[in-house]
């Protein structure tokens, strides 16, 4: 969920001098929240279309 006009962001925005979003991700075990000025979001390979993975998929 991304908050809008978000206090953090607009402090960040106004020390750096670019824009800055503020985004929560609220799961069963974890609350996170997330302040970026971009962000780049890419689809993995699946497990057994990359061998060489670092990423443990139970």
């Amino acid at each position: 969920m991304l908050i809008a006009d978000s206090p953090a962001a607009r402090n960040w925005a106004a020390a750096i001098g670019i824009d800055f979003h503020e985004a929560r991700i609220q799961t069963n075990a974890h609350d996170l929240t997330l302040i970026f000025s971009g962000l780049r979001v890419e689809e993995l390979p699946l497990a057994s279309q990359r061998p060489d993975h670092k990423f443990l998929i139970p």
